[in-house]
């Protein structure tokens, strides 16, 4: 959620874990949210939700608010930086057994697979 006023701006963020490099990993579950402020005007389309964030700030207290009808004390950050982050897709595909047909003579057939291929979608942070 994104809030632009007159000489600031608020991000309310949920709360992924992020590895060494600093990136969000998205194998983990959140661990709640918390609200951050930067000095100035931001972009809400470059904050869309669903949107990877890392932040960089310093503690600032808590703040009362809502997260629909449910109240929540926000834990605050005073923001000093961020990096955005995409998700990027690949497809793994798994190698499938081949063989050989037997030869006779001088007609030996090609390799052949027959077999489905297996694979999986691959998600990383970049």
């Amino acid at each position: 959620k994104v809030d632009n006023f007159k000489d600031k701006t608020r991000l309310e963020i949920v709360n992924l874990p992020i590895n060494k490099s600093g990136k969000p990993d998205i194998d983990q579950e959140p661990t709640g949210r918390f609200a951050v402020y930067f000095d100035g005007y931001l972009e809400p389309v470059a904050f869309s939700q669903g949107r990877l964030v890392t932040i960089v700030g310093k503690g600032a207290g808590e703040e009362e608010g809502k997260i629909g009808e449910h109240e929540y004390v926000f834990p605050l950050v005073k923001g000093q930086g961020y990096r955005l982050w995409k998700i990027e897709e690949r497809v793994r595909m798994y190698d499938s057994p081949t063989y050989f047909y037997p030869c006779y003579s001088i007609n030996c057939r090609m390799l052949r697979n027959d077999f489905p291929q297996d694979g999986k979608v691959i998600k990383q942070v970049k």
